[in-house]
């Protein structure tokens, strides 16, 4: 067996939350609003949502993007 740690291809909304630093309510809210791709898990009425690594970096990078963007226009607000 390898020394490599194993990371998950899918994480639930708790762990999102921990990796990000929010709630994971505001996780479940990106996900009802559909901001984060999530795949319900469930076979009963309660969903089970799991995201994908891939689909949660492509998120952050989105709103990395659109910060920078949003802090630009910030600045350009105030040095006018």
């Amino acid at each position: 067996m390898s020394s490599e740690s194993i990371v998950p291809e899918y994480l639930d909304p708790p762990d999102v939350a921990a990796l990000v630093g929010v709630s994971a309510a505001i996780v479940r809210e990106w996900i009802d609003t559909k901001q984060l791709r999530a795949t319900n898990v469930s076979r009963g009425k309660q969903p089970r949502w799991r995201v994908r690594i891939s689909d949660l970096r492509a998120f952050m990078s989105t709103r990395s993007n659109q910060a920078t963007t949003e802090s630009s226009r910030n600045t350009e607000l105030t040095t006018s």
